[in-house]
């Protein structure tokens, strides 16, 4: 056999190799819920070891696992994360809410327009307000943050997956209707009812929808159905302002 012959078999085994990993990456279900499995394990920028370390997270610390590109996932980051937004692109609704005022707007890791970018917010989005920092805001990172770690450093969480109620049905949905205070408060502060007057408790930042009480808003959310109640709920996801 020739160098000629043998570099063609590498290649050719090296690419359906390749393409092997990829087909097993693809069908792994995601998101999925995760646990950290070590101490101080970096959550970074990018899929590389030598991107911008965001935070460090410990064993046991949960994670939301959203993607994956090869032994690399993507997560979403937790609360305690710093996250900056320009104020030029946010109008405040009060103190402690703002609605965004562009689209694909940047979140960054600190207030600098050369720190890493963590997210991305789109016109009438609503952020919750932490700090005033001058020309930007401290916002609670939203649901559109992400950041990278190690696969080996996650572990699977396929109990508690295995383990949910069969009574429960959950389904992405957007809503559109007017967010109203809810009297019985023990599983949500807040109810969305809409134009036909259908009713559903909402959980989310409880700061963000006290701001937007009576307000028309589109929400974005995990719908869930428990048998054993009257209406149903949705786990906010993200809240837009219709004017």
């Amino acid at each position: 056999m020739t160098l000629n012959s043998m570099r063609r078999i590498y290649a050719i085994s090296f690419f359906i190799l390749f393409q092997c990993i990829a087909i097993l990456c693809a069908q792994e279900p995601f998101p999925f819920q995760g646990k950290i499995n070590a101490d101080n394990i970096n959550v970074r920028t990018d899929s590389t070891i030598s991107s911008e370390a965001i935070c460090s997270l410990n064993k046991d610390a949960d994670v939301e696992v959203v993607s994956q590109i090869y032994d690399w996932y993507k997560i979403k980051l937790p609360s305690k994360v710093p996250a900056f937004i320009k104020k030029d692109f946010v109008t405040m609704i009060d103190d402690k809410t703002a609605k965004v005022s562009g689209d694909n707007v940047n979140i960054r890791l600190r207030a600098d327009t050369s720190s890493a970018i963590v997210g991305r917010v789109n016109k009438d989005e609503v952020v919750s307000i932490l700090e005033d920092k001058g020309e930007w805001c401290r916002i609670e990172p939203a649901n559109s943050c992400f950041g990278w770690i190690h696969k080996r450093f996650v572990k699977r969480q396929e109990a508690e997956l295995a383990q949910r109620s069969e009574k429960e049905k959950e389904e992405i949905v957007i809503v559109e209707g007017i967010i109203k205070p809810k009297t019985m408060k023990r599983i949500a502060t807040h109810k969305l009812i809409t134009l036909k007057n259908k009713v559903y408790l909402l959980r989310g930042d409880k700061n963000s929808l006290i701001a937007l009480s009576d307000r028309k808003v589109r929400i974005t959310g995990k719908l869930t159905k428990p048998e054993d109640r009257e209406y149903s709920i949705i786990d906010i996801a993200k809240i837009e302002v219709i004017e």
